[in-house]
């Protein structure tokens, strides 16, 4: 599986990669960043689903859209339409940005790097550490409305103590009335990802 990690959309290279691909856009979602050597691009609606593709040159923020795709590269067959559908290597020096809508809804923007761009984005990557137990209790912040948290955070016997060791190292927030929420750096970890802020 490729390295997966997430970055906030105010992330200065996320958000120049982005734009140069989608012009003055805004999202509240983090940026997913994985690597990848090939990838099969879907770029036009299917029922109510899209994954909409730019390729971006990392060197001057040049963009194509996926109309661009290579007549070499596209389906033949299941394809009438001739839409930007098929699969691409990435060269190094470039960069897939998606916009994914899935069923309506806007999940935000993936960007795909070659293994040999991906080195500049790990280097100011924290390494997040966490037991079993920890990366529960952040899947229970992550996911569970306040009102189902409290009895599944009861159910896993979980001390204030534990609580308060993910506040002090950034992966949960408490607000002024005290209440508790996931961070992004929280959400990213317990789901196994590194997130750079």
């Amino acid at each position: 599986m490729s390295p997966t990690f997430e970055v906030p959309f105010s992330h200065p290279e996320a958000q120049r990669l982005i734009r140069a691909a989608y012009g003055e856009v805004r999202s509240g979602r983090t940026v997913k960043i994985e690597t990848a050597t090939r990838h099969f691009v879907t770029d036009h609606w299917d029922g109510g689903s899209r994954e909409e593709c730019r390729f971006v040159r990392l060197a001057d923020g040049a963009a194509l859209p996926a109309d661009a795709l290579p007549a070499t590269a596209r389906q033949r067959e299941g394809n009438p339409l001739g839409l930007a559908r098929g699969e691409i290597a990435l060269a190094d020096g470039y960069a897939f940005v998606l916009h994914v809508i899935f069923q309506g809804k806007d999940l935000g923007y993936r960007i795909l790097l070659h293994p040999a761009n991906v080195a500049p984005w790990l280097t100011a990557a924290p390494a997040v550490e966490l037991t079993e137990r920890e990366r529960s209790l952040l899947n229970v912040f992550a996911t569970y409305v306040s009102s189902y948290r409290k009895p599944e955070l009861a159910r896993m016997n979980a001390t204030p103590a534990e609580i308060d060791a993910l506040v002090v190292r950034g992966l949960l927030a408490r607000n002024a009335k005290g209440a508790i929420a996931c961070t992004p750096a929280g959400k990213a970890a317990g789901k196994g990802r590194t997130y750079l802020p």
